[in-house]
């Protein structure tokens, strides 16, 4: 038997390389349209945790002016205890010694009563918001750790990292 010619040797390896090509495009085309997929279904996570974080971050700032606002009645109830104790103390130093004295003793306790609130509510309000902003720290780095596998096809070569047991592909850049 006889060898085919050259010609028809090197058109039959030049159509396996075109048919091995096609292939290879077919294989990065569905490739590319998974990442698509996957960039999308992050995109989605992120706005949703964004409008999540914005929540929070309105009710926390709801929270800071209530807080504000409880602060300032406080303080305005503390000035008009504190005056009324003036009050007293200057009728104490009339005739009436023993009752405004027992009076007196009264308010001072309502007043060290109202200052220990101020401070314990002040006090449960800051542990409040650190606790708020931890969980939005956390959120954002829960956010970024999803959107860093995110590649963007441009001048690059893939390679594959494992991490959290989910695959994902990072790019090096040439």
């Amino acid at each position: 038997s006889s060898a085919p010619p050259p010609e028809k040797n090197e058109a039959l390896e030049a159509q396996q390389q075109m048919s091995l090509f096609q292939n290879r495009i077919r294989e990065q085309n569905a490739h590319l349209e998974m990442l698509r997929e996957k960039a999308h279904d992050l995109e989605v996570q992120l706005e949703s945790s964004q409008k999540n974080a914005k929540d929070k971050e309105n009710t926390f700032a709801q929270m800071e002016e209530n807080m504000e606002d409880t602060i300032q009645q406080l303080c305005e109830s503390t000035e008009e205890k504190e005056q009324d104790v003036k009050s007293l103390q200057d009728l104490v130093a009339s005739e009436r010694l023993s009752v405004l004295q027992c009076a007196l003793s009264v308010r001072d306790s309502e007043i060290r009563e109202l200052k220990n609130e101020i401070k314990d509510i002040c006090r449960q309000l800051e542990n409040l918001r650190a606790e708020l902003e931890k969980c939005h720290r956390r959120e954002i780095a829960e956010i970024l750790g999803l959107a860093a596998p995110v590649v963007l096809m441009e001048q690059g070569t893939m390679m594959s990292h494992n991490m959290d047991h989910r695959q994902n592909m990072w790019v090096t850049w040439v």
